[in-house]
């Protein structure tokens, strides 16, 4: 019998036996799971050609076409972002970087990788209503106050107004500043944050800071909780936090 022979020969016991000859195996080359593109892993696969990257409300999204309408972006992101997809007509998306609002649900948004949108709820909240209720109660105070949504706290409502400085290092200037909320609860719970703009050399801890219409806000993390909790309830209000904490916070800062 000749080579050729006993070489088939032996090939065809080999497969008999189930042995597999690894030599003539096809091998595949060598794949990175991760795109390290952007230097960290977002779960974002290498074979992952076409497929834009963005932000919800802080929660990342992929989408395999460029264009999208506003109710898809919602749908897709539902719950993780908190939207409440059973009542997704009352919000709409904005443009984080410039400030572009879509507000319908049949507008298209064109994606492109590393976009991030807010999803903003229009319905009524209990920050809403406390956000309105502080409005009115500046007002009877004689201060003119607007609602602002900044972004440093994930789109987070803020009431805004002049503030003439009385006290402390900033003494006879005078402030656009704003207060928010990490509990809504107001007036049992006071407004947790104040923002200031355009502020310089602050002796306070910045906590976060947000551009907003070319102005550099800087948020502080001041809640007064400290004498609040032990105010009576008619004295929760608006004009004991001008007088005492916003007072104080600029004697501070």
């Amino acid at each position: 019998m000749n080579g050729v022979d006993e070489q088939s020969q032996d090939n065809r016991v080999s497969e008999s036996c189930g042995i597999v000859d690894e030599q003539h195996l096809p091998i595949d080359p060598p794949v990175d799971e991760f795109d390290r593109t952007n230097g960290d892993n977002h779960d974002n696969l290498v074979d992952d050609h076409g497929v834009t990257h963005y932000v919800v409300n802080g929660e990342r999204q992929r989408a395999d076409q460029p264009t999208l309408t506003v109710e898809q972006i919602l749908r897709r992101v539902g719950t993780d972002a908190g939207i409440n997809v059973a009542d997704i007509g009352a919000y709409y998306l904005e443009h984080v970087s410039d400030d572009t609002e879509y507000r319908n649900l049949t507008d298209l948004v064109t994606i492109e990788d590393g976009d991030e949108f807010l999803a903003i709820y229009t319905g009524r909240t209990p920050v809403a209503s406390a956000v309105a209720r502080i409005i009115q109660e500046l007002q009877d105070l004689g201060v003119a106050a607007d609602e602002l949504r900044i972004h440093g706290l994930g789109g987070n409502q803020a009431v805004v107004f002049n503030y003439p400085v009385e006290v402390g290092q900033h003494k006879g200037n005078e402030y656009r500043v704003g207060v928010s909320f990490q509990e809504a609860e107001y007036p049992e719970y006071p407004p947790h944050f104040i923002w200031v703009a355009e502020l310089q050399s602050p002796a306070l801890p910045v906590h976060s800071n947000s551009n907003h219409n070319g102005l550099e806000w800087s948020a502080f993390s001041v809640p007064p909780s400290d004498f609040w909790d032990g105010l009576p309830s008619a004295d929760k209000n608006m004009k004991t936090y001008l007088t005492k904490h916003m007072r104080r916070f600029w004697d501070q800062v």
